[in-house]
């Protein structure tokens, strides 16, 4: 039986949550809370400019249904592609079986939207065509900016996302009627932090939770990978990050007076809290990596940048076989496979829009200042050769991991080769002017990774959302 679930307010995350629940069979979206009108709330859902169409039908003056539809003339994105498939057994066993690569993503594109077409056509399809779309729902609208006098009917838990609740103390007025659980979908005071895939399997039934920034989603499942594998000393971040609502379309005043700028027309340096929001979901890490933002004049789809001291011996090769690992669910008990994604395909920022990954690794562009140790051990490698995979919604190679082994043993290749930096002795300043770790072993090591801000992070949120849901 599906959990009953709420959103309060309709920004950017908002409307990606109603989407995303819209094709979940765990949760059912039963109310929308949003200051819009209702048919304001309606183009927007229906109509997005990054994200494309939704299915969205008004009922009467408080209901709508999202989902269930498709017209046989639509044409699908990557991500509605990719959550048809994975909610019709039988389209995804048939693909399977067929003799396209799932790399050539137009050829998989057509015959996908072919059998989907071909399908609606049917009698039996237009029976089932809710089915086929993982199932139309019909959602309650209301509008009040006072939590004490909402009421989300039959909803358990509310799911966040007006960015003026971001407090255990605010966000707790949600809890009243049937509701038993708020996830705020931003970072919040006071607030138990969880990031899935890192650190949701230490929840232990906190009524109201954040799910921390887009950001954090990205960047923890990254330095999870390479603390475990290698022990992170310490490191700074910078995410080239696409423009947000928080910014102007033409300069206008702002708190900030780089966030005054016309968001479409600068690189904006600002702030983020991001990497020190770390320490609340790894504490062992906390304080020890921090960095910034800088807003760039696109509208979806960020990059991380992470530069970080390892206490261990690493070469290129090592770190990038720690990512695979992660990606095809071999190490870290599974609990990153599909969330971290490795791509090979030497693709852009766009190429990510709709991606549920948490975050894509760069392989190419993995830079690693090698110490003499790791040297050593590269010199005692063998030439087993790494395939990294690419974000299997957009189309790209499947992902395998390279030889049994822990890192740094039975060591692989890439077809972008090692990093051909020369080693920097431990605990001293290297020519970038960044401290190596302490330890005569350590290397210092560059990770680049995108992350949708919108539809990855929201991707999680509903994710985290079900789990701390699933006892209820």
């Amino acid at each position: 039986m599906s959990i009953k679930v709420a959103i309060n307010g309709t920004g950017r995350i908002g409307l990606s949550a109603a989407r995303i629940l819209a094709q979940r069979s765990d949760l059912e979206l039963v109310a929308i809370n949003s200051t819009a009108p209702i048919d304001t709330l309606i183009h927007l859902l229906r109509y997005d400019s990054v994200h494309g169409v939704c299915d969205v039908e008004k009922l009467d003056s408080n209901t709508i249904r999202i989902g269930g539809r498709l017209d046989s003339n639509f044409d699908l994105n990557k991500a509605q592609i990719d959550n048809i498939i994975e909610s019709n057994t039988a389209l995804l066993n048939d693909l399977l079986e067929s003799s396209i690569d799932s790399s050539d993503f137009k050829a998989f594109k057509d015959k996908a939207v072919g059998k989907l077409k071909a399908l609606i056509e049917s009698k039996q399809a237009r029976n089932i065509k809710g089915e086929i779309l993982g199932g139309a729902r019909n959602v309650k609208i209301i509008s009040d900016r006072d939590p004490s006098k909402l009421d989300f009917g039959e909803a358990e838990c509310v799911i966040e996302c007006t960015g003026k609740f971001n407090s255990l103390e605010k966000s707790s007025a949600h809890l009243r009627n049937n509701v038993k659980r708020v996830i705020i979908s931003a970072p919040a005071d006071n607030t138990p932090t969880f990031v899935y895939g890192v650190n949701h399997s230490d929840y232990k039934g906190q009524s109201v939770i954040s799910n921390a920034s887009c950001t954090t989603n990205a960047l923890a499942p990254i330095v999870k990978v390479l603390d475990s594998n290698f022990g992170i000393e310490n490191g700074l971040m910078t995410t080239i990050h696409s423009y947000t609502n928080d910014q102007n379309l033409l300069d206008v005043r702002h708190k900030d007076l780089r966030r005054a700028r016309a968001a479409a027309l600068n690189m904006i340096p600002t702030s983020t809290g991001a990497a020190k929001a770390i320490g609340l979901v790894m504490p062992h890490l906390n304080g020890k990596l921090n960095g910034i933002s800088i807003r760039v004049p696109t509208p979806d789809v960020s990059l991380i940048d992470l530069s970080v001291n390892l206490r261990a011996a690493v070469s290129k090769d090592s770190i990038l076989k720690a990512f695979v690992d992660a990606a095809s669910g071999v190490s870290l008990n599974g609990e990153l496979q599909n969330l971290i994604l490795v791509d090979n395909d030497l693709r852009v920022s766009s190429d990510f829009v709709g991606s549920r990954a948490s975050s894509v690794i760069v392989p190419d562009k993995c830079v690693v200042i090698e110490s003499a140790d790791s040297k050593n051990v590269d010199s005692k490698n063998g030439g087993n050769s790494i395939s990294a995979g690419s974000d299997g919604s957009n189309g790209g190679s499947s992902i395998s991991a390279g030889s049994a082994g822990s890192s740094g043993s039975n060591g692989s290749s890439v077809s972008s080769g090692s990093s051909g930096f020369g080693s920097s002795s431990g605990g001293s300043s290297n020519s970038l002017g960044f401290n190596s770790s302490g330890s005569s072993g350590g290397s210092l090591v560059k990770i680049l990774a995108w992350y949708d801000n919108e539809m990855g992070y929201t991707h999680r949120l509903i994710d985290m959302t079900a789990h701390i849901c699933k006892d209820l």
